[in-house]
């Protein structure tokens, strides 16, 4: 195909219509995608389709660095951020670069940097904000920083309760994250004690299947599996 032919508006809505595929069949399950879906990022931003009117939206930004973190393409991911943030509007930019670094460095399991980065920045965006303290939540449970970790919990389902920007939808699978984690957290409280009995870890799973919209679901999963007696 002669892309040179074709006015880059439709490229863009071509393509567009392709991302929007993939990410529904990875959001079903099937993970391949997430490998097409680098793909055709990379080839995109090389070929400077996603870029309109010399800017780059955040949720493009962000979707393109998930999808880099999903397939394991870390240090592709870091520079993806390094080079491309100044696209970001100027009033955007410190949040989805604080926050998307150090989601990136809590995948490659530097919990420091991450949380030294959350640390450094006050998220003045809502969805930043929140998306932040799930990261330093599944550090410090990570860590068995538990005082703290119960702290941030309760921190945060004030937050929810208060906040009028987010969806109803966002509070409702966030609440369902902070429940299963306060359970998931007094469960591994317990395996420290002594071993978790089957019908405990039975009850969690079966939280977990029932509880929907459920916020950093795939990470609750993996948690859980671990406590599997």
């Amino acid at each position: 195909m002669h892309l040179e032919l074709i006015p880059i508006d439709e490229l863009r809505h071509l393509y567009t219509y392709l991302i929007n595929y993939a990410v529904q069949q990875s959001n079903s399950g099937d993970n391949q995608f997430y490998q097409e879906l680098f793909e055709l990022y990379r080839f995109l931003l090389e070929k400077s389709i996603l870029i309109k009117n010399d800017s780059l939206t955040q949720w493009t930004f962000t979707n393109i660095i998930t999808v880099g973190i999903r397939t394991k393409n870390y240090a592709w991911t870091e520079q993806f951020i390094q080079e491309n943030n100044h696209f970001l509007l100027p009033e955007l930019r410190q949040n989805v670069v604080t926050y998307n670094l150090a989601n990136l460095h809590f995948e490659k399991k530097d919990y420091a940097s991450a949380l030294r980065m959350l640390h450094n920045v006050e998220f003045t965006d809502s969805f930043y904000h929140l998306s932040a303290k799930f990261i330093q939540l599944k550090i410090y449970y990570v860590l068995h920083e538990t005082e703290a970790l119960l702290a941030l919990i309760q921190t945060t389902r004030r937050f929810l309760q208060r906040n009028r920007q987010l969806s109803t939808y966002q509070k409702k699978s966030s609440l369902h994250f902070l429940t299963l984690l306060q359970k998931l957290t007094q469960a591994t409280i317990l395996q420290s004690l002594y071993q978790v009995p089957k019908a405990h870890y039975h009850k969690l799973k079966k939280d977990y299947l029932q509880m929907s919209p459920l916020a950093n679901k795939q990470w609750l999963e993996e948690m859980i599996e671990e406590l599997n007696p």
